[in-house]
């Protein structure tokens, strides 16, 4: 069963089969939905009953047969036959590629920052420095590169002093890269200071 396409959401990071079942009402699908790809791994078919799953899991029934009955409506376990006096037959999608193939427009979306388009390495090494808490945007680094050549330094002398730099600021993280060029551009007038001296 194909689920309402919605708009995508944006996250950090790219989309997962657990992206999709922490959304679930089942805080148990994610248990069962492992326990069902491990078991059908070979012969793509999961035939184990509610009772045995609940009481191999350590669950109570009605929480295992919630998160088959959400593992189907949402197009995790395709029904193959319906059991009469045995237990259902499923195919569980064994992995997130085959499900978005299934169930597109469904996923979340992988933030793009500035300088993934235009594949500023320096960006990313300063978004990495920082834990993610800096995220460069483009007038930030439009600002970085047009520093790198008016002080003829290169983008490594800039990630080496913001590594040396980053830990002992105190500054709100919209505003670290403004107090980060100020303190490079100081920093350069003092060496080339003591270099004449």
């Amino acid at each position: 069963m194909k689920t309402k396409t919605n708009p995508p959401l944006e996250s950090e990071f790219y989309c997962t089969t657990a992206w999709h079942m922490a959304r679930f009402k089942s805080k148990s699908a994610d248990v069962v939905y492992d326990f069902a790809c491990n078991i059908a791994y070979k012969e793509k078919r999961f035939y184990v009953s509610v009772e045995r799953a609940a009481r191999h899991l350590g669950l109570a029934c009605n929480t295992v047969r919630q998160a088959y009955r959400e593992l189907t409506e949402k197009g995790w376990f395709r029904l193959i036959e319906e059991g009469h006096y045995s237990p259902n037959v499923y195919e569980p999608v064994l992995n997130h590629d085959a499900w978005v193939a299934a169930n597109p427009g469904q996923c979340c979306v992988k933030s793009s920052f500035p300088w993934t388009l235009e594949n500023d390495e320096l960006g990313q090494v300063i978004w990495a420095i920082s834990g993610g808490k800096i995220k460069p945007k483009s007038h930030s680094m439009k600002a970085i590169r047009k520093m790198i050549r008016e002080l003829e330094c290169s983008a490594d002398d800039v990630a080496e002093e913001f590594r040396e730099w980053y830990p002992n600021q105190s500054h709100a993280p919209k505003y670290v890269l403004g107090h980060f060029i100020k303190h490079f551009r100081e920093l350069s007038k003092t060496k080339v200071l003591a270099i004449a001296a």
